[in-house]
C-alpha cells in the first residue's frame, strides 16, 4: 500500500463547512472581552483559592479539542429540539442573558414546560457519570442570572481504553440555597479583583 495523499482535517474548519450547508454551530459567539464573564469568574475563583490573584481572561480562538466540542453541540442541539418538541416545549439555542454585570453565556434554554429549563452541552473525555464540580458551579450561576432552577445536561462521554463513546441526558433540579451561594462567591470574587485593579480590559 503506497500513500497517494495526506492532509490534516481542520475540525474548526468543518464546523465552518456545516455552517455554510445549514447546521448552525450554536456555541460559536463573538465574546464581548471588555466584559465580565461567569465563566472567567468561576476560574479566577479558582486560581485565587489557589494564592494566585489573577483575573483569567480567555484568548484568541479555540482550536482542534475545543472545536470537537463544537461539533457536540451542534450535533446535540439537534438533539434537544427534538426532545423539547417532544414534551410540549420549544429549544432555543444560545442564550446570553446579564445580572450585575456579570455575562452568562447558556447553551440554551427549553421553554413551555413548566417553568422552563436551561441546557448545558458538555463533552467529556471520560466515562464518569459524575458531573464535575466546576460545571456545577456553572449551572448554578446561570441560575441565579435566569431565575431558571432546572437543568438539561446534554453529555458526550469519550473514552479510549476501553474505546467507548456514549451521549447521555440528566435533568436536574437546583436548590434556591445553592444558587444564591454561589452566586455570592462569584461577585465576592468580582469584588475582590475590582479592589485589585484587575477584570476585563
Amino acid at each position: 500500500m503506497k500513500l497517494q495523499h495526506s492532509e490534516e482535517i481542520d475540525l474548526d474548519k468543518l464546523v465552518g463547512l456545516l455552517e455554510e450547508r445549514g447546521v448552525k454551530a450554536t456555541g460559536k459567539y463573538e465574546r464581548d472581552y471588555s466584559s465580565w464573564h461567569v465563566s472567567n469568574l468561576l476560574e479566577s475563583a479558582y486560581q485565587i483559592s489557589k494564592g494566585n490573584a489573577v483575573y483569567h481572561e480567555y484568548q484568541g480562538r479555540p482550536k482542534g479539542i475545543m472545536s470537537l466540542g463544537s461539533l457536540w453541540e451542534m450535533l446535540a442541539d439537534v438533539y434537544l429540539d427534538w426532545w423539547a418538541v417532544e414534551r410540549g416545549g420549544a429549544y432555543i439555542p444560545n442564550v446570553t442573558m446579564k445580572k450585575d454585570d456579570v455575562i452568562a453565556s447558556l447553551d440554551g434554554m427549553i421553554l413551555g414546560t413548566e417553568a422552563g429549563m436551561m441546557t448545558e452541552t458538555k463533552l467529556k473525555f471520560s466515562m464518569n457519570k459524575d458531573v464535575p464540580f466546576r460545571h456545577k458551579q456553572q449551572v448554578h450561576c446561570y441560575g441565579a442570572i435566569s431565575g431558571v432552577k432546572t437543568v438539561v445536561f446534554c453529555i458526550l462521554g469519550l473514552n479510549t481504553r476501553p474505546p467507548e463513546a456514549a451521549g447521555r441526558l440528566e435533568v436536574y433540579d437546583l436548590t434556591e440555597r445553592t444558587i444564591q451561594e454561589t452566586w455570592e462567591m462569584v461577585i465576592k470574587t468580582k469584588e475582590y479583583l475590582v479592589s485589585l485593579g484587575l477584570g476585563p480590559q
